[in-house]
């Protein structure tokens, strides 16, 4: 609901349109795989952040 609700905000910020007139059928037919393409993105950036965040933990721990 929550990567709903942010990638609503990306496709009204980059359009322009506000959330009241959201086009669903335009949003989940043509933007779909680039919807994907940036959720992969999102969360190989955290993976990446926090792998690292362990790696620096696991350091101060030795």
């Amino acid at each position: 609901m929550v990567h709903f609700f942010l990638a609503n905000m990306l496709y009204n910020f980059n359009v322009g349109n506000s959330i009241l007139d959201f086009d669903f059928y335009d949003f989940f037919l043509n933007g779909f795989k680039t919807r994907i393409k940036m959720l992969i993105l999102l969360w190989g950036l955290l993976f990446v952040s926090s792998y690292f965040g362990y790696g620096k933990f696991y350091n101060i721990l030795k």
